[in-house]
């Protein structure tokens, strides 16, 4: 499903430029072991070993997220009706499947393949099965088709139901691109992250735009780093030289952004609430090419469990 798609596609950005460039391919390995796919295609074959999931009880459907956790820009989310053993024919909502190949986008096509569940085990158990399909870069109307493919993927805690006004997150962003189009966007009822790790300062806050939105598609901000002092209204610089990180989702495809912000509200505890303001340039991790400027972004998210 959508709502899952701004968090996916930011999950390998953020990998991408958190890890070492120099980092290889996926894994040639035909084994999945535990947590991994194993793609074969007419293409190419790879193996994506970081693979999670959760049924989610609002929406009656089960995400799958496999994340090479390196460099090589490789992810895959797979979503379907349900939460259990069953076989799901590929359509365009709720059993689909999305592959990320060197941040490169492609979309499952409707009726083109299955997605078979084999194994549903319980929280902290494995959700394993296989599937094929034909796979479009909408970009460039290049397509490939899987011929099989296996999963295995850690359970999680399942989602509960939708939170209550308190616990939704905001986002606030007015931008313009080079090539002459804008953004006044402002929403105060968003699905929103924020964790802060006590023994290594590790700060990972995420939030992204409504699935249902009809007006934007694919907006989210990730922040990611080292660092971060349990101080309100600190500077932060975000550029090449700096322990943390921006990752701008922009009509789905993700930026690197440079440029400052301050962190006014810095959450002490589960509960308390995140609150960073900046502004900067956003440029296109596929080409390196700037593609326009941030006048303003806010963020507001609580934070959460670890």
């Amino acid at each position: 499903m959508m709502k899952y798609f701004s968090i996916f596609i930011l999950t390998v950005a953020l990998a991408l430029a958190s890890c070492s460039k120099d980092s290889t391919n996926p894994s040639d390995n035909n084994n999945t072991g535990t947590n991994a796919a194993v793609v074969k295609s007419d293409k190419e074959d790879f193996t994506i070993k970081i693979g999670m999931g959760l049924y989610d009880k609002s929406y009656e459907v089960t995400a799958i997220e496999f994340n090479s956790g390196t460099s090589d820009g490789y992810g895959m989310l797979i979503t379907f009706k349900g939460n259990g053993v069953a076989s799901y024919n590929l359509d365009l909502y709720d059993n689909s499947i999305t592959i990320v190949k060197n941040l490169v986008t492609h979309y499952s096509v409707p009726g083109s393949g299955k997605i078979n569940i084999t194994k549903y085990g319980a929280v902290g158990q494995t959700i394993e099965g296989t599937f094929t399909g034909q796979f479009l870069n909408p970009v460039d109307g290049t397509t490939f088709t899987v011929t099989s493919a296996s999963f295995k993927a850690t359970r999680l805690q399942d989602k509960g139901d939708d939170p209550d006004n308190s616990e939704y997150s905001f986002m606030e962003v007015k931008l313009t691109t080079v090539s002459g189009g804008s953004l006044n966007y402002s929403d105060n009822k968003l699905v929103g992250t924020a964790t802060y790790d006590e023994d290594d300062g590790m700060l990972i806050i995420g939030v992204n735009s409504r699935p249902e939105d009809t007006k934007v598609f694919g907006l989210a901000i990730a922040i990611y780093g080292y660092g971060m002092e349990k101080t309100n209204n600190q500077s932060i610089d975000f550029n090449d030289d700096s322990d943390m990180t921006l990752v701008f989702l922009y009509n789905g495809n993700p930026h690197n952004f440079y440029g400052t912000a301050v962190m006014t509200k810095f959450a002490q505890k589960v509960g308390d609430e995140f609150e960073i303001s900046g502004s900067g340039e956003f440029f296109s991790m596929l080409t390196d090419s700037k593609v326009g400027d941030i006048q303003s972004f806010k963020i507001k998210v609580k934070r959460t469990k670890e």
